[in-house]
């Protein structure tokens, strides 16, 4: 019998959730992978729309985040990338202390380093272990700012590959 996989996602805004949402529906699919979701400000109304299960980080405290990664044990926790302390950025901070795997994806091209720090900072506080970006552009400027390349892989945003299925569907 296969491992279970079991990964926590996380987003805030709408653009990083939508870049998240193909791949977990993709994953949904498979069997051995056990996810959660927690969402927070818009991202919780698109959750709410496309009947989405999910926590609501907006009604769980920092204790009640570090005790949902302690008794789930996740293999990684993957987030969007969103400014000012979001939620990507405490359950990366706290999966990170817990030894967990981090990824985030950011689905724009700006505010790199903002994405990643403390309000008002260039920090860089909350990195994760892997940032998938969405082009070889994205990754150059990223690595010209000072970023790890060693951390950075273009995986493109999952969220484009659904405007090819909508549009293929409103054909008439």
């Amino acid at each position: 019998m296969k491992k279970r996989v079991k990964i926590i996602f996380s987003a805030q805004d709408p653009g990083g959730f939508n870049a998240l949402w193909p791949i977990i529906k993709e994953l949904k699919k498979k069997r051995n992978v056990l996810s959660k979701i927690v969402l927070a400000n818009e991202s919780r109304e698109i959750a709410k729309k496309r009947k989405i299960n999910f926590r609501d980080a907006g009604k769980l405290s920092q204790k009640s985040l570090i005790k949902l990664i302690q008794r789930d044990k996740p293999d990684l926790v993957f987030t969007a990338t969103s400014l000012g302390l979001s939620v990507e950025k405490i359950i990366t901070k706290i999966a990170k202390k817990q030894g967990v795997k981090t990824a985030a994806i950011i689905d724009f091209w700006v505010n790199y380093k903002l994405r990643f720090s403390d309000p008002g900072t260039e920090n860089l506080a909350y990195l994760p272990d892997y940032i998938l970006v969405v082009d070889e552009i994205m990754k150059k400027e990223m690595v010209k700012e000072g970023f790890d390349l060693k951390r950075i892989f273009v995986s493109g945003n999952p969220y484009f590959s659904t405007f090819l299925k909508e549009e293929k569907n409103n054909k008439n």
